[in-house]
Order: C-alpha cells, then sequence, then structure tokens
C-alpha cells in the first residue's frame, strides 16, 4: 500500500513538473509574440511616419510649383495637424551657390504618427527646359513692349514680325514717316487686355487676350559652371573695343559682372557659334551692332539690362536675346532692370525677351535705320538648342535633386 501511493506521488510531482514547464514555454511565447507585436506595430506607425513625411514634402513641392507659375515667392512653412492619422509640418529653406544664386531649395519634411516621428531632408530645383510659354514668341515682355522707327519715312524699313507676340503690359509698334505702311505681323498680338494692345493698323482679329504669362528664369548657376568647364570665364566686368578675339575658340563665355562694348564691335561677325552670358548689365555705345554675314548662332543673355545706343548697322542676332530683370547683388526679381534698349535699329532671328522691350529712338533710330535693315524679329524654336549643353532656362516645376532620412 505505501509502495503504491508512494508512486502516485512521484507521478503528481511529476506532473506538476511537465505542467510547470508547459506553462514557463507558453509564457515565454506569449511574451515573444508580445514583444514582436509591438515590434511590429512600432515599425508600421515609423513605416507610417514616413509616408506621412513624403505626403508632405509632396504637397510643399506643389505649392511651390504653384507659386512659380504666378510669379510669387513660396511660402516657407506648410502643415496638416490631421493627415491620416497624423500630423506633418515641412520647412523650406532658398538654397544659394557661393555666388549667392538660388540654385533651389532644401526641405525638412517632419511625419508624426502615434508618437512615431520621421524626418525627410530633401534639394529641390528647377530642371532646364527650352520649351514653356513665356518662351514661345517672336518677342515677349513681362511689362511693356516699344518699338518705333522713323526709317518708315519713305517705306523703305518697316517692323515686321515673324510670329506672335506678347506683353503683359503695353504692346505699341508705330511706323512712322511720309508713305509709311502699318508694321507687318504674322501671328498675333496678347496682352493681359485688349487696351494694352496698341500697334499701328493691327486687324482685331490678331488681338487676342491672354493671362500673365510668368517671367522666363535662366538658369544663370548652370552658365558659369558651363563657361569654368568648356568656356571662357571672366570674373569681375569686362570693357573691351571687340569681343572677336574672346569668341571664336568658346561656345560659352560667362562675364562674373558687366560687360561694355565700345567702338568697332562687329558683335554678330564670327566663324563660331556662342553663347555670351553676363550676370550684371550688357552694354553697347557707338558700335556696329553686327553684320552677321555667315550665319552664325549667338546668344546674348544678362541679368540685368541690354543697352546699345547708336547700333550703326543695327544689332542683329541670330539666336536669343534675354534680359532677366534680376539685381546682380541680390539675386532677386528687380523691377528697374530686365530692360532691352536698343537706340536703333535690330534684328533678332530667334527669341527676343525682356521685362521691359524698347526699340527705336525716334530721330536718332531714324537717320541710322535708313542705312540699316528692318526692324525684324523671326520666332525660331531652333535657336534654343544652339545653346550649349547644360546651359538653359529653367521649368517652372521643381524636381527633387538628392532626398534621404535625417537620422533621429
Amino acid at each position: 500500500m505505501w509502495k503504491v501511493r508512494n508512486e502516485r506521488g512521484q507521478s503528481l510531482i511529476m506532473a506538476l513538473i511537465i505542467l510547470g514547464v508547459l506553462m514557463i514555454g507558453l509564457v515565454t511565447v506569449l511574451l515573444f509574440a508580445r514583444t514582436d507585436l509591438q515590434h511590429s506595430q512600432t515599425q508600421t506607425n515609423k513605416n507610417s511616419a514616413y509616408y506621412i513625411a513624403e505626403a508632405g514634402l509632396q504637397r510643399a513641392i506643389r505649392d511651390i510649383d504653384t507659386s512659380l507659375a504666378n510669379n510669387q515667392d513660396p511660402a516657407t512653412y506648410f502643415s496638416d495637424a490631421s493627415f491620416n492619422g497624423g500630423s506633418y509640418e515641412v520647412t523650406l529653406t532658398p538654397k544659394t551657390n557661393p555666388s549667392g544664386e538660388n540654385i533651389g531649395f532644401t526641405l525638412l519634411s517632419t511625419g508624426t504618427y502615434e508618437n512615431n516621428t520621421t524626418t525627410i531632408s530633401a534639394w529641390i530645383r528647377q530642371p532646364l527646359l527650352y520649351s514653356m510659354e513665356g518662351l514661345n514668341y517672336a518677342i515677349y515682355s513681362f511689362g511693356n513692349t516699344t518699338i518705333s522707327t522713323l526709317s518708315a519715312l519713305l517705306n523703305l524699313h518697316n517692323i515686321q514680325v515673324n510670329g506672335n507676340v506678347h506683353g503683359n503690359g503695353t504692346v505699341k509698334m508705330t511706323n512712322t514717316g511720309l508713305l509709311s505702311s502699318n508694321p507687318s505681323i504674322s501671328g498675333t498680338v496678347s496682352s493681359t487686355s485688349l487696351a494694352n494692345i496698341q500697334v499701328q493698323g493691327l486687324s482685331s482679329g490678331k488681338k487676342v487676350v491672354r493671362s500673365l504669362i510668368p517671367m522666363p528664369l535662366f538658369d544663370f548657376d548652370s552658365a558659369r559652371e558651363g563657361a569654368k568647364r568648356v568656356g571662357k570665364y571672366v570674373n569681375g566686368n569686362l570693357s573691351s573695343i571687340s569681343l572677336l578675339g574672346l569668341t571664336p575658340a568658346h561656345k560659352i563665355i560667362f562675364v562674373d559682372g558687366n560687360c561694355s562694348i565700345t567702338g568697332l564691335d562687329l558683335l554678330g561677325l564670327s566663324l563660331a557659334d556662342r553663347t555670351i552670358v553676363v550676370n550684371g548689365n550688357f552694354s553697347g555705345s557707338l558700335s556696329v551692332g553686327g553684320v552677321n554675314l555667315v550665319n552664325t548662332n549667338l546668344n546674348i543673355i544678362a541679368k540685368q539690362n541690354i543697352e546699345f545706343l547708336g547700333a550703326v548697322t543695327g544689332l542683329q542676332v541670330n539666336g536669343i536675346v534675354f534680359a532677366q530683370g534680376y539685381n546682380r547683388y541680390t539675386n532677386l526679381p528687380d523691377a528697374t532692370t530686365g530692360n532691352v534698349t536698343v537706340a536703333g535699329h535690330m534684328e533678332v532671328n530667334g527669341y527676343l525677351g525682356g521685362n521691359q522691350i524698347t526699340l527705336g529712338a525716334g530721330i536718332l533710330s531714324g537717320i541710322l535705320g535708313l542705312v540699316t535693315g528692318d526692324m525684324k524679329f523671326t520666332y525660331n524654336s531652333n535657336r534654343f538648342v544652339t545653346m550649349p549643353p547644360g546651359v538653359g532656362f529653367k521649368a517652372l516645376k521643381m524636381e527633387i535633386v538628392e532626398q534621404k532620412v535625417v537620422p533621429q
């Protein structure tokens, strides 16, 4: 009897031991499962915080694109306190190069979800583009355009436009003199109101009302770097009686200052294509504006103004003439700059654009114009591809150059 009871006691103890082991194992499994579930939930929350930060980044880029399209400064802060159960905050900081020019923006977007946060840093900038609304005209001005000539006195040299014209402000074109005919325009003339269109003899069918078209933005930073790599870089102001010595061997010349040409500069006479970018004012006086005998491509881009006084043979350009209208010191829009002014005749086969355009200067223009060609402007989209690779205008939409998660 005692032996039987002893065996039963041992069996009970063994059962309790096995049960204890099983319970320990079960608790361990439950603890591991709970930890894994918590880790999984934490990772899910972190992923949610990341995607919310990404959503904030994309929203900020869309708003910046809208601001650029409307010619407005973008906001520096964006937020949404209730976005898919979380929230985001985005700050924007302008990014500049050593010359102080804007090369985009730095965005910091922080997403929060269930007390988990993720911050994304991104550098965004405008890619180069060669086709946008403000570039699709023979003549474009963000403000006013005035073209007049007295050389039409005997109906010799009239204003001719092969393409369309747009100015957000007034557009005035006048041939003045005995026997003069009306300006010849093959396309349309558009502005933000019909009252702004003041073109001598223009039919109503060629007058078009368009909403404000933003100023194209030239990428001076890319042009500077391109000139340093494969062209001629001039650090400071340049004064010369001729650019001929600089241009044949260089596709691009960047003057990091003002460029002043005086005398027989033969601006259009060259045996090589070239793009001249001036980070300031481009001016010429008492100059032979250029008889382009060999039909080479010439692009003249200035951050501030382009001004020629007394261009004896007329300023003749096969390419792009563009004045941005930015202050060279602050690299911000400046309403007092961006003027294309030629006291004499001008011919552009490509594209003419600026903040304000004034061509012809009364008697001086008439006298000089009698020995020059027409005031002739022809739109040619192919001229945009003649600029050196990596040099051009900025798109009005941002793209992400680099993006990374900021370590917590």
